[in-house]
């Protein structure tokens, strides 16, 4: 598989999922098809034919891997007002999330090798 496929990464994640119309069209933006020369492809009617286009990666690829993580960062300065608004939302939403925590046979929580208790997902 990919040797440095570990080095980076967090010790959890979450899947995130779009649970309105809106919310999943935020995931894309319309672009207008062009042809080979640049031109836009048109379409029955002589309209510019659009498609939707990802934002970002909507999942993992072996090209991610290639990628240094500092490329998957954003500098808060670097923000927009309303980029930070929603930043500030996704932050107070994860902060309530509490993770499932590993529990043994005899209903005890399970610790890991610094005696921190152990947390499994949740699907």
């Amino acid at each position: 598989m990919f040797v440095d496929s570990v080095r980076g990464f967090k010790e959890r994640y979450y899947v995130v999922r779009p649970r309105t119309p809106s919310a999943r069209d935020s995931l894309f933006e319309t672009t207008i098809v062009t042809e080979e020369d640049g031109s836009s492809r048109l379409d029955e009617n002589g309209r510019p034919m659009t498609r939707r286009v990802a934002r970002f990666p909507l999942s993992w690829s072996e090209e991610h891997f290639a990628t240094s993580t500092d490329s998957y960062l954003t500098k808060d300065e670097a923000l927009s007002d309303r980029e930070r608004v929603g930043l500030a939302k996704l932050q107070s939403y994860v902060e309530k999330f509490e993770p499932a925590r590993y529990m043994t046979k005899a209903g005890t929580p399970a610790l890991d090798s610094r005696g921190r208790s152990r947390v499994e997902p949740r699907y």
